[in-house]
């Protein structure tokens, strides 16, 4: 067994592997057992969060049902060690249990996301999300 560097492990996170339409165990795969994820405040959740891995996997299940479609673009990276610093972009697509925006109703989200790792998984994310409503219909 090769343990992989972080910037390594972003690839896989941020790429194929962790994103489109994965459940909540798939995810959470990611994560220590002692992880903390930290979501600063924004539109859609104003208080901010901090979840640990049982707030993760429901986070990604109200994410799955709420939006019918999400596409991820990593635009920048940066690691050193065992913490990583990526810039993300995120599309969304409404679907029709969304509770606040129409079906098919755009969400963009520009993204700062900071990880830090211990033997190979996620023990820390930080993630400081700006929203862009488009209002288009897909």
């Amino acid at each position: 067994f090769k343990q992989k560097t972080a910037y390594e492990i972003r690839l896989s996170l941020v790429g194929s592997e962790m994103c489109i339409r994965d459940s909540p165990s798939e995810v959470a795969r990611f994560f220590a057992e002692d992880a903390i994820q930290e979501e600063l405040p924004g539109p859609f959740n104003p208080q901010g969060a901090s979840r640990d891995v049982a707030g993760i996997r429901l986070a990604r299940e109200q994410t799955l049902a709420g939006f019918s479609s999400e596409q991820h673009d990593l635009r920048g990276a940066i690691g050193s060690g065992a913490k990583v610093a990526m810039e993300v972009h995120r599309t969304y697509v409404a679907g029709a249990n969304h509770p606040s925006l129409a079906e098919g109703e755009r969400q963009e989200t520009r993204s700062a996301v900071f990880l830090k790792f211990r033997g190979g998984l996620i023990v820390r994310q930080r993630s400081y999300d700006c929203f862009v409503r488009t209002g288009g219909i897909s």
